[in-house]
C-alpha cells in the first residue's frame, strides 16, 4: 500500500452501491487519499482484516450470512493498535439504528440512499479524528502505565472520599497487597495505624478544601507488615476540565536512607543532609511537578564545607516551553571532591516529554552506585530506558551528557549520548572552546539501541574554569528575522561576557538570547548548568 495514503475496506454486498462510493472517494479532496479494497461479505471481511491493518472500514449494516453489526463487534475485539475506526452503511434512514451502531462501536453512519460527497467527507474526516485522537490518548496512557509500573516511588490517586481509585505496583507491595487493584475503594484507614491515618486524611481534607498542594511533608510510616520508613509525601489536587477539584494525586519518596544519615550528621556534627529533591508527577500540575525534578540544592566539596568555600560551585537556568518540558539535570556527590553533572534533552515537549523525562529520573536513582563511572553510568540509563520504552512500542529518546569534574586530580570525565559538546570556559587564558569529543566517542541517545557503548573521554581542569553544559534550546532561537541564534553566535556572547561570574554570566547570555529573538518565548526548553572549580588540586 501507498505510504501517503489511508488503508480503507468497503464491505458491502451490493455492487451498485460499491461503485457509488469507489466514484466519491476520489472527490474527497487531495488531503484525503486512500488504498481502497472492496470485500462483499462479512467473512471475507475478516479474512482481509486479518491480513492487513486498515485505518478505516465502510460497513454495510446489512450484509449476507453476518450482518453489519457482528462484524462491528468482531472489530472491536481486535487489539487496539490495529482496530480501524468504522463507519457504518445502511439504507435504513432510522435513527435507532444509527443508536445500535454508535452504541456497537461504530464512529458514525451514512444512510446509502442520501450518498453524496458532504456527507461521505463529514462521515470520514469525522471517523478518523476521533480514531487518531483515541490513539494519541492510548499511546498517553501507555507511557504513562510504564512511569507507574517501573516509578520505585509510591504513586495513587484518590477521589474526594479519600479512597484509593489507582495506585502503582510499589505502593501495592508495601501496603501488603499483590495487586494494585487490590486497593481500590480502600482508605488509609484500612492500611495504617489511627493516629497516622487521622493525620493523613486531615492533611488530604485540607488540600481538597483549599485547593493547596502538599509539598514534600517528611514524616514516619509504619507499614502493616510493621516495616518502618521515614517518606517525603507529596500530594497536589486533581482538577477536571472545569477547575473542579476531583480528587487528589499523591507521591511518596522513600528517604529513610537520607533521613538516618541526616540524624547521624545531626548527632557528630550537628550539620543536617542536603535534603532529596522531589520527584513531583502530577498531570493537571504539571509545571510545579516537572520543576520539582530539578536539584532544589547544590551539594558541596567537601560536604562540610560552607557553599561559599565549595571547591566545585554550581548555578543553573531552566525554561520550559510549555507546562512541562524534555529538558532537565541533576547534579550528585560522587565522592569530597567529585562531581557528577548530567544534562538531558528528551525528544519532544508536553507531557510525553515529561512522563519518558520522570522514567528517567528513577533509572538515574537506580544506578547511581555506578555514576563515578561516566561510560557505565550512561550505559545502564541507556539499557533501562530501552527495556521500559519497549513496552509502549513508541520512538521515544533522549540525548545526554554526563560529565565527573573531579577538583582534586585536575580532570573532567565525559561521555556524550548524541549530545552537543559542553563549553569550557577558562577566564585566566582568555580562552572558551568547546570540551573536545571525537566522533567516535559520541554514543547513541539513551533509548534508542540495547548495549550501546560509551567512551569516556578525558580533559584537564584548573582553577578558575567553568564548564557550561546546555540543551539546544540555548542556541537554536529563531530571531525576528528568522535566522537561527546559532552555537557560533553564543560562543561570542560567552567570549564577550568571560569575566563575570557564572550566574551573572548565564542571566546575561538569557538576556542576550531574549534581545535576539524579541521575547521571552522560545521554540524549545532550555536548560543550562554551570560547574565552577574555585580549588583544583593538580597531580
Amino acid at each position: 500500500m501507498n505510504a501517503s495514503s489511508t488503508p480503507l475496506l468497503i464491505v458491502e454486498d451490493s455492487p451498485v452501491y460499491a461503485e457509488i462510493l469507489l466514484q466519491l472517494l476520489p472527490s474527497l479532496g487531495a488531503g484525503l487519499q486512500f488504498n481502497v479494497k472492496w470485500v462483499d461479505s462479512a467473512e471475507k471481511a475478516l479474512a482481509e482484516l486479518d491480513r492487513t491493518s486498515y485505518e478505516l472500514v465502510l460497513l454495510d449494516y446489512k450484509l449476507p450470512g453476518a450482518d453489519g453489526l457482528s462484524l462491528l463487534t468482531h472489530i472491536q475485539l481486535m487489539p487496539e493498535a490495529r482496530r480501524p475506526a468504522v463507519v457504518m452503511l445502511t439504507g435504513i434512514g432510522r435513527e435507532e439504528v444509527a443508536v445500535e451502531a454508535m452504541k456497537a462501536g461504530a464512529k458514525d453512519y451514512l444512510a446509502k440512499d442520501h450518498l453524496d460527497v458532504p456527507s461521505l467527507l463529514r462521515a470520514i474526516t469525522g471517523a478518523l479524528e476521533r480514531k487518531r485522537t483515541e490513539d494519541a490518548l492510548a499511546e498517553e496512557r501507555a507511557l504513562l502505565r510504564a512511569l507507574m509500573d517501573n516509578a520505585p516511588d509510591h504513586i495513587y490517586f484518590k477521589d474526594t472520599e479519600l479512597r484509593f481509585t489507582r495506585v502503582n505496583a510499589s505502593h501495592a507491595r508495601d501496603l501488603g497487597l499483590e495487586h494494585p487493584e487490590d486497593v481500590i475503594g480502600k482508605t488509609d484507614a484500612d492500611f495504617f495505624p489511627p493516629d497516622l491515618a487521622r493525620q493523613m486524611q486531615a492533611d488530604e481534607k485540607q488540600i481538597l478544601q483549599t485547593g493547596q498542594a502538599l509539598i514534600g511533608k517528611e514524616q514516619k510510616v509504619v507499614y502493616p507488615d510493621g516495616k518502618t520508613l521515614w517518606i517525603s509525601a507529596t500530594e497536589v489536587p486533581l482538577r477536571d476540565r472545569q477547575g473542579k477539584i476531583i480528587g487528589l494525586i499523591g507521591i511518596n519518596r522513600d528517604i529513610t536512607r537520607s533521613k538516618h544519615l541526616e540524624e547521624e550528621l545531626a548527632r557528630t556534627a550537628g550539620e543536617l543532609a542536603l535534603k532529596n529533591s522531589q520527584m513531583q508527577a502530577d498531570l493537571e500540575m504539571a509545571r510545579e511537578i516537572q520543576e520539582s525534578f530539578l536539584p532544589l540544592s547544590y551539594p558541596t566539596f567537601p560536604p562540610d564545607a560552607p557553599p561559599e568555600q565549595s571547591a566545585l560551585r554550581f548555578c543553573h537556568r531552566y525554561r520550559p516551553t510549555v507546562a512541562v518540558g524534555g529538558d532537565f539535570f541533576d547534579i550528585f556527590t560522587l565522592s569530597d571532591h567529585e562531581a557528577g553533572v548530567l544534562i538531558c534533552d528528551v525528544m519532544g515537549h508536553g507531557v510525553r516529554a515529561a512522563l519518558v523525562t520522570a522514567i528517567l529520573r528513577a533509572l538515574i536513582e537506580q544506578h547511581k552506585p555506578l555514576a563515578a563511572d561516566a561510560g557505565a553510568f550512561l550505559t545502564a540509563l541507556n539499557n533501562g530506558l530501552v527495556a521500559t520504552l519497549k513496552q509502549t512500542r513508541l520512538p521515544m529518546f533522549a540525548s545526554a551528557f554526563y560529565v565527573v569534574a573531579d577538583a582534586g586530580r585536575g580532570r573532567l570525565r565525559y561521555v556524550s549520548a548524541g549530545h552537543h559538546a559542553p563549553c569550557l570556559i577558562q577566564p585566566t587564558r582568555q580562552q572558551t572552546l568547546l570540551l573536545p569529543c571525537p566522533k567516535t566517542a559520541i554514543g547513541p541517545a539513551l533509548g534508542v539501541f540495547e548495549n550501546a557503548h560509551y567512551t569516556v573521554t578525558e580533559y584537564p581542569l584548573t582553577t578558575g574554569d567553568v564548564v557550561l553544559l546546555f540543551t539546544d534550546g540555548l542556541f537554536e532561537v529563531a530571531g525576528r528575522d528568522g535566522h537561527l541564534y546559532g552555537q557560533d553566535r553564543l560562543m561570542a556572547d560567552i567570549r564577550q561576557h568571560i569575566h563575570l561570574p557564572p550566574s551573572e554570566l548565564l542571566d546575561r547570555l538569557l538576556a542576550d538570547l531574549e534581545q535576539f529573538a524579541g521575547g521571552t518565548e522560545f521554540n524549545d526548553d532550555l536548560c543550562v548548568v554551570a560547574v565552577e572549580a574555585t580549588q583544583v588540586q593538580t597531580p
